[in-house]
């Protein structure tokens, strides 16, 4: 549990298949991993929804836009404090 660690254990060294990482090194390594493997499966999920696939995020050729809209949104909302 990464709740459970307290600052001192961060600095600390395991080893990962004989490789000597800190901690924090660890988690960063942790993290890389699941996201790859995130990637993997939006891939094979895309691959098989075909012409059915929706997009996660922004669609392509639409960052112009979001960004446009985004920036109105703000506008109206006022600064966020």
């Amino acid at each position: 549990m990464v709740g459970a660690l307290t600052p001192e254990d961060l600095s600390r060294t395991i080893y990962i298949r004989a490789e000597p990482h800190t901690v924090v090194q660890a988690l960063n390594r942790h993290l890389s991993h699941l996201a790859y493997h995130v990637g993997q499966i939006v891939l094979l999920a895309k691959h098989w929804a075909g012409a059915d696939w929706q997009t996660l995020t922004i669609a392509r050729g639409q960052s112009k836009v979001f960004a446009r809209a985004m920036k109105e949104q703000l506008s109206v909302r006022g600064p966020v404090t």
